[in-house]
């Protein structure tokens, strides 16, 4: 996989901190919670499958190399993997064959290679050992339907590296081609099953092919037809993951880059807000994701974690290698058309302190929830003792990060104040950890009083707000809605007065509609996740039908699926220029898991920054 800087004309930033002083209330068993009830459904849909193809470049896809197999040599027409006809989701794979150049013809999908230290895989036809263990799996399910209707194809798995001898090469499949016979298509989606049941399931390179034949598609000269949602069915749900932050959109939009990128903000704030609405399972799904990013990064050995990595279960493929590590989380990437390679992006691939900050927020969550497990408390101080280094020592405050890839990282010398706030807020939460030595307690409530001194020489009082901070690029000199409606809910209840300043400000100066907006400069559109936020922080210094009116335009902005957008337009201008490229940050109107999980939080009334013991 080709691994270069790519400046994209866009950005998505992922803002996601909360909490308040005041103790929430509680919502009832017998209280509604959609948003919850949206991301649970999100999660479980993963459940008990293997996916060979779900969307295009979906981060759940396996086996994604692709060979052809056929008469001299010759290609079939078509291997299209973004048709806009789709069983489920965007895209669906088309592919054709013409039978006046050959006589038969097919794919196979294959696993492939990645070698240490390369970076295009190869297509591996049994002479390496990257086979996936898919022992357990029942089934395999796939959707097909023809162009035309009388199309006549074979389907498999399985198989590689044999011959009507059996198997041949040095790692070939551990079972023989299982096929479905030929199979005659309509012009209707219809589901197939190809059974498992009895096979030797340990190696397998090939996870799915087709194969078709003139002789059988004799009144054809070529046949089309559509192939989507395949998978193997299995027993057990996925034990870690990271969901995508975006749903996904087809390739002819600019913003699909972003499609397979499961940002670490948003995943911990589901995680917070599952754990809350008493989703124990399915938040521990997400928090062992976030243990496993810290603890396998692809390069680094230092605990750091990224701004995003691939959604699905993070794990590389059998036989995929990055420098000399066997085990890896898997960072996103996507294809560019232009360059006709696979990219990766300079702020997924670094590590910002809000990332930082909300990782162990969720993982602290996550203790509290399983004291017995003990990786998620190691995994909070690990990450917690890593974002030390980025105090500026001098004065008050902390630096942004890491930016860039792994041998030419530098550091972000900007002071964000949204970014001290989370810092703030993570440092006191890790300090309450059970089991924590005094020492350690001392340093991090220290560091935390540092990050609270830079926050408020943000306060203008002139203005009666909080600034975004020092060497923050923005678009203009805008104020910021997260510099303020965070600082509302992180702050103690001693700066009560500055806090309904800054909440007055952004009522009187971010209001777009029914909602917010990112920043005073550009009031077209609605931030979702910042009205989630003001819905939360409000409770505190304003009346009850306040807050009511605003969870009521929440709840009216949500999606069919009961999931929220992040704004209610595209391309909606953050305010923000990214940190470390400058380029301009936006949110789109998509479905978003971190402004579904706000909208969660929303519905219980809970702040994500006071413990479940203290709130209890």
């Amino acid at each position: 996989m080709q691994r270069t800087i790519c400046s994209i004309l866009l950005m998505i930033l992922i803002v996601i901190s909360c909490g308040c002083q005041a103790e929430p209330k509680k919502a009832s068993k017998e209280q509604a919670l959609p948003a919850l009830t949206a991301l649970v459904n999100e999660i479980s849909s993963f459940d008990n499958r293997i996916y060979v193809y779900r969307d295009y470049a979906d981060g759940w896809n396996h086996f994604t190399q692709r060979t052809w197999r056929g008469e001299y040599g010759i290609k079939p027409i078509l291997l299209q993997e973004y048709a806009t006809v789709a069983y489920s989701g965007t895209t669906s794979i088309h592919t054709a064959i013409n039978f006046k150049q050959q006589k038969w013809g097919g794919f196979l999908f294959l696993n492939g290679a990645l070698g240490p230290g390369e970076f295009e895989p190869i297509l591996n036809l049994g002479e390496v050992d990257a086979g996936m263990d898919l022992t357990g799996a029942q089934a395999l399910v796939f959707y097909a339907r023809g162009q035309n209707g009388g199309e006549k194809v074979e389907f498999f798995c399985s198989g590689l590296g044999h011959n009507e001898l059996g198997p041949q090469e040095p790692f070939a499949d551990s079972a023989p081609k299982i096929s479905t016979g030929i199979i005659t298509l309509s012009t209707e989606w219809k589901q197939y099953t190809l059974k498992l049941n009895g096979y030797d399931l340990k190696r397998i390179s090939c996870g799915f092919g087709w194969i078709a034949q003139a002789d059988h598609n004799k009144e054809q000269e070529q046949i089309e037809f559509l192939v989507d949602e395949v998978y193997f069915s299995v027993n057990t749900p996925p034990e870690k993951l990271m969901l995508a932050s975006y749903s996904p959109v087809p390739t002819a939009r600019e913003d699909y880059v972003i499609n397979n990128a499961a940002f670490v903000n948003d995943n911990a704030l589901a995680c917070i807000a599952l754990f809350r609405g008493g989703q124990k399972e399915r938040a521990s799904q997400i928090a062992q994701g976030l243990v496993f990013a810290a603890k396998y990064d692809r390069y680094f050995s230092d605990g750091r974690i990224r701004n995003a990595y691939q959604s699905g279960t993070l794990n590389n493929f059998p036989g995929w290698y990055s420098g000399q590590r066997k085990t890896y989380a898997v960072l996103p990437s996507f294809y560019l058309f232009t360059t006709q390679r696979w990219h990766e992006d300079y702020y997924m691939v670094s590590s910002d302190l809000t990332s930082i900050a909300w990782a162990i927020l969720a993982l602290c969550e996550a203790a509290e929830n399983y004291p017995e497990q003990t990786d998620y408390a190691v995994t909070a101080k690990q990450l917690a003792k890593f974002a030390l280094q980025f105090r500026d020592e001098n004065t008050a405050g902390f630096y942004s990060g890491f930016g860039g890839w792994e041998q030419g990282q530098k550091l972000l010398e900007a002071k964000s104040t949204q970014y001290n706030l989370e810092i703030m807020a993570a440092f006191k939460r890790v300090a309450s950890l059970p089991g924590i030595i005094a020492q350690e307690k001392e340093q991090y409530l220290t560091a935390a009083q540092s990050a609270e001194s830079f926050i408020l020489q943000q306060y203008d009082p002139e203005q009666s707000c909080f600034l975004p901070g020092l060497g923050v690029a923005r678009t203009s000199d805008s104020v910021l809605l997260d510099s303020n409606s965070l600082a509302a809910l992180i702050l103690p209840v001693e700066y009560q007065g500055q806090k309904e300043k800054a909440l007055h400000f952004v009522r009187e100066h971010l209001r777009a509609q029914v909602g917010y907006s990112c920043s005073d400069t550009d009031l077209k559109g609605i931030w979702w996740s910042g009205t989630a936020q003001m819905a939360l922080a409000l409770i505190e210094v304003e009346p009850e039908e306040t807050q009511a009116e605003l969870s009521s335009a929440l709840q009216q902005a949500k999606l069919s699926s009961g999931m929220l957008p992040a704004a209610s337009i595209d391309y909606l201008d953050s305010g923000r220029r990214n940190i470390g490229d400058e380029r301009p940050t936006y949110f789109f109107n998509r479905a978003h898991i971190g402004a579904t999980a706000w909208l969660a939080l929303v519905e219980m009334n809970s702040n994500p920054f006071i413990s479940q013991k203290i709130r209890n």
